[in-house]
């Protein structure tokens, strides 16, 4: 998954809010985890061990 941009606490929908030390992972590749039911997002693994939740549309799903 491409992290392409930041997002707004609870944008479109999204039952989330934006934390700061997310901003590293703008630009970066990372591997989808799990996806929350509902509008939580989906759980990304980032390869310095981070996880955290985006929302579908600032994902690009890419194919390695």
């Amino acid at each position: 998954m491409l992290i392409k941009r930041k997002a707004e606490d609870e944008e479109d929908g999204w039952e989330n809010g934006w934390d700061d030390d997310m901003d590293i992972h703008i630009d970066t590749i990372g591997v989808a985890v799990d996806v929350h039911e509902g509008s939580g997002g989906v759980r990304v693994r980032h390869p310095n061990g981070e996880h955290w939740y985006y929302p579908f549309f600032v994902l690009d799903f890419i194919d390695r």
